[in-house]
């Protein structure tokens, strides 16, 4: 058996982690409030139907407030998107909303990625959330 005041203080750290755990939920659900994946996801499928082209995509991104380069890019340079079996030669625009969430491990993101078809319209999107 421990000493009492060891035990003491063992109770205390581990009351202090339980709190700081319960806190760092709280705010990372308070501020996800903000915005979440499905938000992001459901604002696409309303507004960027398949077909819509680079000039509209920009215009949602503009209006969400999102950061992105006006190059394209290959699939292929981005892993998420090859796991998915997008083919490394199709053309993505890449976009980054930030500070969507916060916790104890960091600040949380939310990436999109807009494939293009050979046309240059929308042909699919990922969305994802990113920490750290």
């Amino acid at each position: 058996m421990l000493p009492r005041p060891r035990r003491l203080r063992l109770s205390l750290a581990l009351v202090a982690l339980l709190v700081a755990g319960v806190t760092g939920v709280a705010i990372c659900v308070a501020v996800n409030d903000r915005i979440t994946v499905r938000d992001v996801e459901r604002s696409i499928d309303e507004e960027l139907p398949r077909g819509s082209t680079e000039e509209e995509i920009v215009s949602f991104l503009d209006q969400e407030g999102a950061e992105y380069d006006r190059r394209l890019f290959p699939a292929g340079e981005f892993s998420v998107l090859e796991d998915r079996g997008i083919p490394a030669h199709a053309m993505v625009i890449s976009a980054i909303i930030r500070d969507t969430c916060l916790s104890l491990i960091g600040k949380c993101h939310i990436t999109i990625y807009f494939i293009l078809s050979e046309d240059g319209t929308l042909d699919q999107y990922l969305v994802k959330e990113v920490h750290g």
